[in-house]
């Protein structure tokens, strides 16, 4: 998911984004493209925009590197985490997710979480499954996931191949759409099922 060449080395000098661009008037950015935790340069601009500028910086992250110091930071400085998921399997995430640890991830949404609960923080935490063909039959199990884990928001995200793939794969979307149906039905759910991705894939 998200590959990415890092053989360049190219990276972003934070003196450049600081003097060369006016944030008095930002009040929220939103950093992603890349895993920010494991980028100093990235972890260095979040401090200095949350901390020393007193804006909101919003991640993605893949949920890897999330310790108690970055989760107390996050909670502090962002007013919404979206955490890389896309399963509800150990199997199906580490498919999907090449190099990561399901559980562990899991964990430090955890640790996220309680630190939101202990602080008080206004924080939207979320659970983002990006659909692809491998890993549609755990939308709907993504969901009770991400409602026992305690998430705000569950939101979607497909690649280019679904559409096509769900056309020649009706019985697959039937079956996702009556699951989702009887899960609606039966299940007080609290966290907040972003619907749009869905409705545009014909499986809600």
């Amino acid at each position: 998911m998200c590959r990415q060449d890092h053989r360049s080395g190219t990276k972003v000098d934070n003196g450049i984004l600081r003097k060369n661009i006016d944030w008095s008037p930002v009040e929220e950015v939103l950093l992603q493209g890349g895993e920010i935790l494991a980028m100093k340069e990235a972890k260095d601009f979040y401090l200095w925009l949350t901390n020393e500028m007193r804006k909101k910086a919003n991640i993605t992250t893949n949920g890897m590197l999330i310790n108690d110091e970055w989760a107390e930071h996050l909670m502090r400085g962002s007013n919404c985490v979206t955490v890389s998921v896309n399963a509800a399997t150990k199997e199906t995430h580490e498919a999907v997710n090449c190099g990561s640890d399901f559980f562990k991830v899991l964990d430090n949404i955890k640790k996220l979480i309680s630190r939101k609960r202990s602080g008080g923080a206004a924080v939207d935490i979320v659970f983002h499954f990006t659909i692809v063909p491998e890993n549609i039959h755990e939308i709907v199990d993504a969901i009770e996931l991400a409602d026992d884990l305690g998430c705000d928001t569950i939101n979607y995200g497909y690649s280019n191949s679904v559409p096509a793939f769900l056309e020649t794969h009706g019985e697959l979307s039937d079956q996702v759409k009556s699951s989702l149906i009887r899960l609606l039905d039966s299940r007080d759910l609290r966290v907040k099922i972003a619907f749009d991705r869905l409705k545009l894939l014909g499986i809600y």
